[in-house]
């Protein structure tokens, strides 16, 4: 026998062999070589075993595998899938809220044009005195006023009733920030003279929103009346950390009220100070107090504001005469010379 032969046997049968006569010469049978070949029978079965098991493991180990990348296949196009809606519904918001700009920039155009010539002609106005100044400001804020309530008034009613279709929100001045355009809303019909209970129900708000009179009683709404204190201050408070700029992305419309509440308050204070500057008295309250606060104070002060919009025209027919005359002296003048 051959070295050759001698590494083939070793190589092929030398483990299994060494194994068997190991086995034999532990477990000493009565008939070694039938032991032998029985374990060596044994032995061979083993193997083939195991070679299946270890081939089903590697299977499974590869089947396992291909289950795991397929889940992350799915994992990552569902995470591309929800990506895609969610650039598209980012895309939507975005293109209605610079819709809702863009018909917001409108208004403002359309205020800065009607706004010019109220602005020139007050720039024009001869006298710096205190009441003149505060009759200036008086008068540009009503103009601002009218001009707001105007374009509002030109707004199709379904826009105005689209505003219905939000969520129900909490009440009036603890509403959260989600809430905004509902607290303006609720500002509005609070200051046209509903009910503070009726404000707080959301439901009695769809129903303004729908009532065909609401945008001819924003238009002749004065913030001159006898109840406009009390309601101005509470809505004033109110609307305390209510961002006009997100309203706006929102709804056009809700800027353009929000744009009327400040502008009926302006000129509530710029009222005030026409009166104390031709020495009548201040309301003596802070615009700051709440609605309770005001409760106690209300019999002694509305009194003194029953009739501010009678003092404004009052003082604008003074004005007028007093012009008037200064125009005759003039035209006189020149006839003597």
């Amino acid at each position: 026998m051959n070295n050759f032969d001698v590494e083939y046997l070793k190589t092929a049968v030398g483990d299994a062999l060494s194994k068997g006569i190991a086995a034999t010469t532990v477990a000493l049978p009565e008939d070694p070589v039938e032991y032998l070949g029985n374990w060596l029978l044994k032995y061979l079965e083993n193997q083939k075993r195991e070679g299946i098991l270890k081939q089903e493991e590697v299977q499974l180990i590869e089947e396992r595998r291909k289950h795991q990348e397929q889940l992350e296949w799915e994992r990552l196009r569902q995470l591309e899938e929800a990506r895609k809606k969610e650039e598209e519904r980012l895309r939507i918001i975005q293109a209605a809220q610079a819709k809702e700009i863009a018909q917001y920039d409108t208004y403002i155009g359309y205020c800065n044009e009607k706004l010019h010539q109220a602005k020139l002609k007050a720039a024009a106005e001869s006298g710096d005195s205190a009441i003149q100044k505060a009759r200036k400001q008086v008068l540009y804020e009503k103009q601002q006023l009218a001009v707001s309530a105007e374009y509002l008034s030109k707004i199709e009613k379904s826009k105005v009733e689209a505003l219905s279709q939000l969520p129900n929100p909490v009440s009036l001045n603890t509403a959260p920030l989600e809430d905004m355009i509902q607290r303006v809303v609720q500002a509005v019909l609070y200051i046209l003279g509903l009910p503070h209970s009726q404000v707080r129900n959301w439901e009695d708000c769809k129903k303004s929103l729908h009532h065909p009179a609401l945008l001819s009683t924003i238009v002749s709404y004065s913030p001159l009346s006898k109840q406009g204190t009390r309601r101005h201050m509470f809505v004033k408070r109110a609307l305390k950390g209510v961002s006009k700029k997100e309203v706006i992305k929102m709804s056009f419309v809700a800027g353009i009220m929000m744009d009327w509440i400040e502008h009926c308050i302006s000129l509530r204070l710029s009222a005030i100070d026409l009166r104390v500057a031709r020495g009548g008295e201040g309301l003596g309250i802070s615009w700051e107090v709440s609605e309770l606060e005001w409760e106690g104070k209300k019999d002694e002060t509305e009194d003194k504001i029953e009739f501010l919009e009678e003092e404004i025209l009052a003082g604008d027919e003074e004005e007028e005469e007093e012009q008037e005359e200064e125009n005759e002296q003039g035209e006189e003048g020149e006839d003597d010379d």
